[in-house]
């Protein structure tokens, strides 16, 4: 009966571990769903001259969306800036429309018109991809 009664506990300590091991596999995942779902947004740099494709150029991948819409404002804070120093230095045909709400802005002079606007997209979403857009 002694033997019996340690097999029983084994037995028992053996399901506890088990148990314990998949409670805290499933832990791990969870937690890596959260962090990939906080580490998933990119800001891209949409730009060109209108009647032909824009470029896109990665801006900057971000920890979160909040993240992400902070470095926008802030790359559009600072193009923005440097337009204005393009009037002030002496570029008097160049007309400047900004659009703060989506952070775009349009030029036009006398190298034509181009346009610019800086987008936060789930990793997830390649802009360069036409089925994606």
């Amino acid at each position: 009966m002694v033997r019996s009664g340690i097999g029983r506990l084994a037995t028992g300590l053996l399901t506890q571990a088990r148990w314990a091991s998949a409670l805290a596999a499933l832990s791990v995942l969870a937690w890596a769903a959260t962090v990939g779902a906080e580490c998933a947004w990119v800001l891209w740099n949409e730009s060109g001259h209108p009647g032909t494709p824009p470029s896109w150029k990665l801006v900057y991948a971000a920890s979160s969306e909040r993240d992400c819409r902070l470095h926008a404002k802030h790359d559009y804070a600072e193009a923005t800036a440097e337009l204005r120093g393009f009037r002030e230095r002496g570029r008097q045909d160049l007309t400047i429309v900004y659009d703060d709400a989506r952070l775009a802005f349009g030029t036009s002079g006398r190298d034509g018109l181009f346009r610019s606007k800086f987008h936060c997209l789930p990793v997830t979403m390649d802009p360069r991809e036409p089925s994606q857009r």
